[in-house]
C-alpha cells in the first residue's frame, strides 16, 4: 500500500485541509483495535525516517478548531447555569456561596463519550486481572489431581476450559488496556490543546485594564503548566475508581484465600506507603536542585567562552577554571544525593514484595497451624502483586488531584475576566503614512465631553485628536486606556 504524501501547502487553508481523510476515521472497528491502521507509516520506518509529509493528517475532532468551540461552548452553558442558579437565589433572598463556573464540569461536558467509553475498556481489564490467581489456583490442583491419580475425566474437561480461558482472557485483557491507553493518551492531550487555545483565544477578548492584571508569565503558566495538570488528571482520571476497586476485590480474596493472616501482609504494604513518599519527596527536591545548578554551570561556561578573549589576554584563566570546577563539584555533589536517592526507592520497590509475602505466609504457618500449599502461596502471591501497584500508587493520584484542583481554579477565574464588547470597530488604515485626521482616534458620543490629552495638547467631544510619538512612548497604552475608561465602548471608533 503506498502512503499518499501531503505537503505544508495543502494544509494553508481550511477547505484543503479538510478535505485530506485521516485513516484512522475510515478504519473499521478490528483495524483500530489493532492499530493496523498505521502499517503503511511502520513500512516506511523500517525503510527510513519519518518525515512529516508521511504523517497522516489528524481527525476531524482532534483538530484545534473543533477542540476549542466544543470546551467553549460547554464552557458558556456552565457560566449561564452559573448565573442563573445565583439569580435564583437572589429572586428568593438567599445570601450563601455564590456559584461559580466549573473548569471540570465543562471538560467533561466536552468529553464524556470518550470518559464513558474509556471507563468500560478500564472494567474489563480489571475483572480479568483478577482471573490470574484463581487460574493458577485451579492449574496447581489440576497438576496435583493427576498426579495423585484423580486423573477423571470431569478433571481432563476443567483443564481443557482453563487453558482455553487462559488464552482468550488475556488477549481480550491485552485489547482493552492497549485500546484504553490509546484513549487516554488521545484525551489528555486533547484536554491540553483545547485549554491551551482556550485560554489564549480568552486573552485576545480581555480589555486592556483586565489584561494588565493579568501578568503575561501567568497567562503562560495558565497555557502550558496548568493545561498540563489537567491533561495529567485526564489521563489518570480512571485511576480514582480503578485502585478502589482493586484494592477492595484484592482483600477480599486475600482474605478467602489465606484468611486473617493475609491482613499482615497489607499491613506492610501500608506501612511502605510514608516512607516512599518521603524518599520520593527527597528525589524530586534534590532534583529540582540539581537542575538549578545545572543551569548555573552552563551560565558560567557560556559567559567564559563569550569573554574567552577577554580572559586571556587579562590572564584570568586559573580564576574562571577554579570557578567552573566548583560548579562542577557542587553540581556532582548533588547529582550523587540524586542517585542515592533512586537507588534506595529501588531498592524498596524490589524488597518490598519479599517482605509481605514472607510476613504474610509466616503468619498464616504460625496462626493458622496449616501448611502452605503450592495452590495458595502461588494465588497468594499474584494476589499481593496486584495490590502492589494502586496502594504505591496513591501519592501520585493525590498529587495529581491537588494540581487540577489548583489548576482548574485558576483557569476559571482568569475566564471569568471581563471582555472587551462587541461594538468596538477596527477598520483598515489606508496605506502611507498621513498626518490627515480621519487615520487618527475619533470619538462620536455627543454626550460625552471628557477631554484626551498627549504633550501639552487637548481635545474635547467631537474633537479629532492625532498622537504622535517614537516607537516605546506608551502611545498606544493611551489609546487603549481611552477606550477602556469610556462608558459605552460601542461607540468608540478606531480609524
Amino acid at each position: 500500500m503506498s502512503q499518499k504524501k501531503h505537503n505544508v501547502a495543502d494544509f494553508s487553508s481550511g477547505e484543503a485541509f479538510s478535505s485530506v481523510p485521516s485513516p484512522e476515521e475510515q478504519s473499521n472497528i478490528i483495524s483500530q483495535l489493532s492499530f493496523s491502521y498505521l502499517t503503511s507509516l511502520t513500512k516506511i520506518a523500517v525503510d527510513r525516517p519519518i518525515e512529516y509529509d508521511d504523517l497522516h493528517p489528524l481527525r476531524e475532532s482532534f483538530r484545534s478548531k473543533t477542540l476549542i468551540n466544543n470546551v467553549e461552548e460547554s464552557w458558556k452553558k456552565q457560566e449561564s447555569k452559573a448565573k442563573e442558579k445565583n439569580d435564583h437565589a437572589l429572586l428568593k433572598g438567599k445570601q450563601g456561596k455564590i456559584e461559580k463556573p466549573s473548569i471540570l464540569f465543562a471538560l467533561w461536558d466536552s468529553f464524556k463519550s470518550s470518559l464513558v467509553f474509556s471507563f468500560f475498556q478500564k472494567l474489563i481489564h480489571d475483572i480479568i486481572l483478577f482471573f490470574k490467581p484463581y487460574a493458577i489456583k485451579s492449574m496447581v490442583s489440576i497438576i496435583t489431581d493427576i498426579h495423585s491419580g484423580n486423573n477423571t475425566r470431569r478433571t481432563y474437561i476443567l483443564a481443557g476450559i482453563l487453558v482455553l480461558l487462559i488464552f482468550i482472557l488475556p488477549f481480550i485483557q491485552t485489547v482493552a488496556l492497549q485500546s484504553y491507553f490509546r484513549n487516554t493518551f488521545n484525551l489528555s492531550f486533547t484536554v491540553k490543546s483545547s485549554l491551551s487555545g482556550l485560554i489564549f483565544k480568552k486573552l485576545l477578548r480581555i480589555s486592556e485594564t483586565v489584561r494588565q492584571r493579568a501578568s503575561s508569565g501567568n497567562i503562560v503558566n495558565l497555557m502550558f503548566t496548568d493545561s498540563q495538570y489537567m491533561g495529567n488528571l485526564a489521563l489518570q482520571l480512571h485511576q480514582f475508581w480503578s485502585m478502589p476497586f482493586q484494592l477492595v476485590v484484592g482483600i477480599v480474596l486475600l482474605l478467602i484465600n489465606l484468611g486473617i493472616p493475609a491482613l499482615a501482609g497489607i499491613g506492610v504494604i501500608v506501612l511502605f506507603i510514608p516512607i516512599q513518599s518521603v524518599v520520593t519527596n527527597k528525589l524530586a527536591r534534590h532534583t529540582r536542585d540539581m537542575m538549578k545548578k545545572n543551569d548555573e554551570r552552563v551560565r558560567t561556561v557560556n559567559e567564559v567562552l563569550s569573554g574567552i578573549r577577554m580572559i586571556k589576554s587579562s590572564g584570568y584563566e586559573t580564576e574562571m577554571i577554579e570557578k567552573i570546577s566548583k560548579s562542577r563539584e557542587i553540581q556532582s555533589k548533588v547529582l550523587y544525593k540524586v542517585q542515592l536517592y533512586k537507588q534506595l526507592q529501588v531498592f524498596m520497590m524490589d524488597i518490598s514484595p519479599i517482605l509481605v509475602c514472607g510476613v504474610s505466609f509466616l503468619m498464616y504457618a504460625l496462626i493458622e497451624g496449616n501448611t502452605l500449599s503450592p495452590d495458595v502461596a502461588f494465588a497468594s502471591v499474584s494476589l499481593f502483586d496486584i495490590l502492589w501497584f494502586p496502594i504505591m500508587f496513591v501519592p501520585r493520584i493525590i498529587s495529581i488531584s491537588v494540581e487540577a484542583r489548583t489548576a482548574s481554579s485558576r483557569m476559571a477565574v482568569f475566564m471569568e475576566l471581563e471582555e472587551v464588547e462587541k461594538g468596538v470597530k477596527r477598520e483598515k488604515i489606508s496605506k502611507g503614512r498621513s498626518s490627515d485626521p480621519k487615520h487618527s482616534l475619533s470619538t462620536t458620543d455627543s454626550a460625552d465631553s471628557s477631554i484626551v490629552s498627549t504633550g501639552g495638547s487637548s481635545s474635547g467631544r467631537q474633537e479629532i485628536v492625532t498622537i504622535g510619538s517614537g516607537c516605546g512612548d506608551a502611545s498606544g497604552s493611551l489609546c487603549f486606556a481611552r477606550l477602556d475608561d469610556r462608558s459605552d465602548p460601542s461607540r468608540v471608533f478606531v480609524n
